[in-house]
């Protein structure tokens, strides 16, 4: 969170992402990180929402998470076994962060 802050707050004019994307204009870059800073805090607030209503078992969040998030999706995506690593570690932080 505090990256993409950070980055954020930086005259940045062309960003380009690891996953094949490319944003160019200073507003357009802007507005692209602030979304992204929403959709961490929803992911968090979610994961903490499932963790609450699992009662912590961190391996049926990441299920629920999957099932919500990767699964609807409907055309091109990120290969499922990459994406369970990154959604582990996700999880697991933050899980982490509430102990």
């Amino acid at each position: 969170m505090s990256s993409l802050q950070r980055l954020a707050a930086l005259p940045v004019e062309v960003l380009c992402q690891g996953h094949r994307f490319v944003i160019v204009g200073r507003e357009e870059v802007r507005a692209f990180l602030e979304r992204s800073i929403s959709e961490a805090i929803c992911f968090k607030d979610r994961v903490y929402g499932l963790l609450d209503e699992e009662g912590g078992p961190i391996d049926r969040v990441i299920q629920r998470i999957k099932a919500e998030l990767y699964d609807t999706i409907k055309g091109p995506k990120q290969p499922e076994v990459p994406y369970l690593l990154n959604v582990t570690a996700q999880v697991k932080h933050l899980a982490g962060k509430r102990a």
